[in-house]
Parts: structure tokens; sequence; C-alpha cells
């Protein structure tokens, strides 16, 4: 066996990685959101949602980048998250309603005609029994027929086959504090508990040189469901499935493991 060819990279050293702050996990996310194609995005819940709903409730809405969107386009939006930091980050002038609320505890009388759940934001619930208790707390606060959109992650065959294959992602985005954030992501799938494991990784470089560049990590667990498993707990929990995309728009990107969901409650 010959020896393996030099890179000429064998002395450089290790990177070091810092646990990342919660508050700088969200002001990253926010970040990145803000980098990528949020447009498109928006154009995607509008266009689902017109003519379809006035009053939306929008779980896991972080800074409210979409629910006060929609607000502007003439919804009723009211959006909820956990985390009083990611809400803290929104510059909110288009007069939605942003609360802190648990996505499965849902405070509210039947009275949205619309739920939307985007980012993987269901997937971060991990657990089956906690995924049908915030579905069926969804449908609770719908009117009859009431319409959820739904941005799921879903574990594709190639993650089912081949589950101890480490993957890595890779985007750059501005920092508005100067310089760039560069993210790695390596993803990982534990068959024996249907989990997505994420190291999330982000390396912030500043074009000042009086400024220290630094490098932090952040693990997350998202629940890896089949897109069958997924029509399964929608349907369990009273909700029928009228479409299913994997992208925002036909020019976006598609993936295996992308579903963009649309479903309408029961009548009860």
């Amino acid at each position: 066996m010959y020896p393996a060819e030099p890179t000429g990279y064998e002395d450089e050293p290790r990177e070091q990685f810092h646990p990342l702050p919660s508050d700088l996990h969200h002001l990253f996310y926010h970040y990145e959101r803000l980098s990528h194609e949020l447009y498109t995005e928006q154009c995607y819940y509008r266009t689902r949602l017109r003519g379809r709903c006035s009053r939306l409730l929008e779980l896991g809405c972080g800074a409210g980048l979409l629910a006060n969107d929609l607000q502007l386009q003439g919804f009723k939006v009211t959006g909820i998250d956990i985390d009083l930091k990611a809400l803290s980050l929104s510059q909110a002038s288009s007069g939605c309603c942003l609360v802190q609320m648990d996505m499965c505890e849902l405070g509210f009388k039947p009275c949205f005609e619309a739920a939307l759940i985007g980012q993987n934001t269901l997937n971060l619930l991990v657990d089956l029994e906690k995924i049908l208790r915030c579905l069926n707390e969804i449908r609770r606060v719908l009117v009859p027929s009431g319409l959820l959109l739904v941005h799921l992650f879903c574990a594709d065959d190639d993650q089912l086959t081949e589950p101890g294959e480490r993957v890595l992602q890779f985007c750059l985005f501005d920092n508005p504090e100067g310089g760039k954030i560069i993210k790695e992501t390596i993803r990982s799938f534990d068959p024996d508990q249907q989990v997505l494991l994420l190291e999330e990784r982000y390396k912030i470089r500043h074009f000042n040189p009086e400024l220290t560049d630094m490098n932090y990590r952040h693990h997350l667990r998202l629940a890896a469901i089949s897109r069958s498993g997924w029509f399964k707990l929608f349907n369990s929990a009273g909700f029928t499935v009228e479409s299913c995309t994997s992208g925002f728009s036909e020019s976006s990107p598609s993936s295996a493991s992308t579903l963009h969901l649309v479903a309408h409650s029961a009548r009860r």
C-alpha cells in the first residue's frame, strides 16, 4: 500500500471551536435568513394563502420575517415563538402580533383560518408524540377546514440506506457588523432514533485586523421522518394533504429531503 499523498496542510493547526452562546445563535440565524432568497419564500406563502384566509397563525416565527411581510400583504397575523431572544430581534412596524408561546400548548380559541410552520421548525420537536400534540393543537385553534402550510425536513433514501455517512454543507453570508460568516453544517443520520444530527460551525471572519476572528460550534437534533411517515402523522391529526412540493418555486433548487406541504383540517 502506497503512503497517502501529502496535501501540504499537515502542519496546519487544528481549528478550535467554542460553544455557541444562545444569543449569537439566534443572531447568526437571523443574518443567514436575511442573506438568502427570502423574497422567494415570502412569495410562496403569499400565493398559497391569498384568497384562502385572513387570520393567520405562524408558529416558530422567530424575528417575524414572514409574519411581518404577510401582515403588510393584508393578512391579520399572530406569530408565536418560545424563545424571547428570537422575538427580540424583530423590528416589526407592520402591526402584526408577536408573542412568546409554546407551540405544543396554544393559548387560543378556534379563530385562525390558516397556520404556517416554516424552516423545519416542526422537526425541532424531535419526539413523535410532541409533533402529534402540536398538530392536534393547531387543528384545535383552526376554524373548520382551516389551512396548514408546513416546511419540513424528511429523511431521503440515501440517509435510510447509508445512515453512517456524514454530509458537509457550506454557506457564506454577510455579517452586518462587518466581515463574513462562514457556516459549515455536518449532517449525519441516527437510524435507531430516527433523528438527523446537525453540527453547525460558524466561523466569524472580520475585515478589521484589530478584531479577533472566532469559531463557534452548535448541535441540533431534528426528527428524521420519511415522506410517507409525515403524511401518516398529518392524517392521524385530522389533516388532509392537498399538495406537496420540494421547492419554493419552479426555479428553486429541489431536494428529496425538503417537503413543502399544504393541508386542510377535516370538519369537526
